[in-house]
């Protein structure tokens, strides 16, 4: 059965998550399943096209910031439960002749699908949560988020 709903830490709308959603879930044979998330998502984008491009932004940016982890909260099991993530939702397939590796690609995800492969993007999105307005660009240039060293295995940049 597809996870439909990441590691807590990995974006909701981050388009390699919902390839890798999306992909298992053709691959189970589930056939179309939209965005592959939460019904509650899929109500929500589908009707974000009702509303002004300005609300829709905000609203967007309100979600990114409540999916987003704090500094601290970040540890050394993320990256590996990331990873484990992602490969638990081929767990149905047990043998593959071939896999693709890389960025998300939806022309790529259409071919693994065709060749029944599963997919492992190269990144996966992590919102970090800081105090920054989104408007402020010298603000955002200047802002570095130091990760403690103790907190950090080297999968997280550092600036």
């Amino acid at each position: 059965m597809i996870d439909p709903v990441p590691s807590p830490k990995i974006g909701q709308f981050d388009s390699a998550s919902t390839m890798v959603r999306v992909l298992a879930a053709a691959l189970d044979g589930q056939g179309t399943v939209g965005l592959a998330m939460p019904k509650r998502f899929d109500v929500i984008a589908r009707a974000s096209q009702y509303i002004s491009p300005g609300l829709r932004s905000c609203l967007f940016s309100l979600g990114a910031a409540n999916e987003a982890v704090r500094v601290e909260n970040l540890s050394r099991d993320d990256g590996p439960l990331a990873a484990r993530w992602v490969t638990s939702q081929y767990e149905s397939r047990k043998r593959t002749n071939s896999i693709f590796i890389g960025g998300a690609n939806g022309a790529v995800t259409d071919l693994a699908a065709g060749l029944g492969a599963p997919y492992l993007p190269q990144t996966l999105l992590l919102l970090v949560r800081r105090q920054v307005g989104p408007d402020n660009q010298q603000t955002k240039t200047n802002t570095r988020v130091k990760i403690p060293a103790d907190n950090c295995n080297g999968s997280f940049s550092r600036s």
